[in-house]
């Protein structure tokens, strides 16, 4: 990872580098929804798209964190303490009583 920094900073629009906003964000709106959808399943049953979109957003959070940290040799890249951090994280995430409602799912109620 340490041979790419520049590249990854170029890429997420880090140290001030200019990016054109709209594009990059809606193709990350549409990667997200992908790994929104991936992760969703770990959250166990009545789970709506919410909540895996916030899932996705906080592993996403974590990941970049870890990263930007470990490229700025601030701390080093355990894929155990990563692998740890991503599991902490998901069974935090499966262990909330408060759902987000699924907004798809008030639209489909709505129309019927």
């Amino acid at each position: 990872m340490l041979e790419h920094t520049q590249l990854y900073r170029l890429v997420n629009g880090m140290d001030g580098v200019p990016i054109e906003k709209t594009v990059v964000g809606r193709s990350a709106q549409s990667l997200c929804k992908v790994v929104a959808e991936a992760v969703r399943p770990l959250l166990g049953e009545d789970t709506g798209e919410a909540d895996g979109q916030i899932l996705a957003d906080e592993l996403w959070a974590l990941l970049h964190g870890m990263s930007a940290l470990y490229m700025d040799r601030v701390a080093p890249f355990d894929v155990a303490k990563v692998t740890n951090a991503v599991m902490t994280l998901i069974k935090g995430a499966r262990m909330r009583e408060v759902r987000v409602p699924d907004a798809g799912a008030s639209k489909r109620g709505a129309s019927t």
